[in-house]
Parts: structure tokens; sequence; C-alpha cells
């Protein structure tokens, strides 16, 4: 028998409608399904999963669960048409008049390999991009922000949606580690306009990631200027 993602929507504010989000699934055996793993009923573990379409015993407890104003929603027969995006969170760290930028690795298989771009990363499942912004901080330059960054801007036109964040660095680099990627480094704005922004460890200039020439835009519309 064929199996369908649910649409769903939680009934709390700000969680987007018609889209794929974590269901609560409760398998009679006691097991947690996996990521993504076809079940046949509802568990007490928050986990991405799909539900078959042609089972009544699905349908009674989703239809439970509509009763209870715990889920909104109903099958969607054509999910792959619907899917989200996946999402990143960034940060744009200033410290004296200069930003925080990470030189990606030398690994083909990465989005923008060798590149210049900013710190951060995919949100993970049911994951805000509040808490994905700060999770990514602390595991690629061992800082999390206090108080937390603010958003600055998203942006969905690409394959992608693009949540900004913005604020300042309030350590300096010596008192940072990085964990990932191969260099990193504080631009002023110059240095961005000019797309080429040279590497202490790899001692060469290497090009900047082409997402950021938005984020160079927005400062500049702002007023900001080199000190």
């Amino acid at each position: 028998r064929g199996s369908a993602p649910l649409r769903w929507h939680r009934c709390t504010e700000g969680t987007p409608a018609n889209a794929d989000v974590q269901l609560r699934l409760r398998a009679p055996e006691g097991r947690f399904p996996d990521a993504g793993e076809p079940v046949d009923s509802c568990t007490g573990k928050t986990a991405t999963a799909l539900l078959r379409a042609d089972c009544d015993g699905c349908r009674a407890r989703l239809a439970l669960r509509a009763r209870q104003r715990w889920w909104t929603g109903a099958l969607d027969p054509q999910p792959h048409k619907r899917r989200m995006k996946p999402a990143v969170a960034l940060a744009m760290l200033e410290r004296d008049n200069r930003w925080l930028l990470q030189l990606r690795d030398d690994i083909d298989t990465i989005l923008c390999p060798g590149q210049w771009g900013l710190f951060g990363g995919h949100l993970e499942p049911g994951e805000t991009p509040e808490q994905a912004i700060q999770r990514e901080l602390e595991e690629e330059i061992a800082w999390r922000p206090d108080p937390p960054l603010q958003p600055w801007f998203s942006d969905a036109s690409g394959n992608r949606m693009v949540h900004v964040f913005r604020g300042q660095l309030l350590r300096p680099l010596e008192q940072l580690k990085l964990l990932e990627g191969q260099d990193w480094t504080l631009a002023s704005l110059s240095e961005m306009r000019s797309e080429s922004i040279w590497s202490e460890r790899c001692r060469e200039y290497r090009p900047m990631a082409a997402g950021l020439t938005g984020v160079v835009q927005r400062l500049q519309a702002e007023g900001h200027q080199d000190g």
C-alpha cells in the first residue's frame, strides 16, 4: 500500500500553514519511528514521519487529535508540489565596523566550496531559525550570543529559505575557536564589495559567495561605510 505525507499545521501562532511539519506518533508496539518512516498509527515522541493514507487507524487518531485541537489539516495527495524549501540560518556579526566571514572548506560536495560566506547552517527538524543560529554558532565558533541575535531579513527567492540574523561579535577572534571552515576574517565593507578577500591561512585571495552580494547591498542601503 502506498504512503502519503500529511500536510499539517499546529494550532499555534507563527507556524506556516500548508507545511510538512513534525507529527506526534504513537506506535502500538512502543517503538519510535525513524524520521520519514511510514507508520500505521500515532506516538508519544515527535518525529517527522509518513502516515498511510489508506489506514483507518491513522485517520481515526488524526481526527481525534484535530478535535482535541492538537492538530488541524488534511491528507495531501500531492506533497511533492508543496514541500517546503530547506531553510538555513546565517549570522552577520559586526565588530569594530568589520564583519565576520567564514572561508568554506575546499570540498566539492558542499555549497560554495572555497568561498567566503557567513557562519550558520541548516535548520534541524522542529528547530526555529532563532534556535538554529544559536546552535550553529556554538558548533562553529564555540560562542553562543547572549543576548540572542536579532532577525535581520529572510529571503525565499532561491532554492533555500534563508534567515539572516545580525548582531555584535562581543568577543575578539582570539577568544573564539574556528571549529568549521578553513579560515575566518573580519572584513570591511570595501573588502566585501571587492568580492575577493585575502585568506591568511591559504595565503591567497578567495572569492566571496554569490549570496553575500545581497547582504552587502543591504548594508550599503542602510548607509554603512568603512570606519
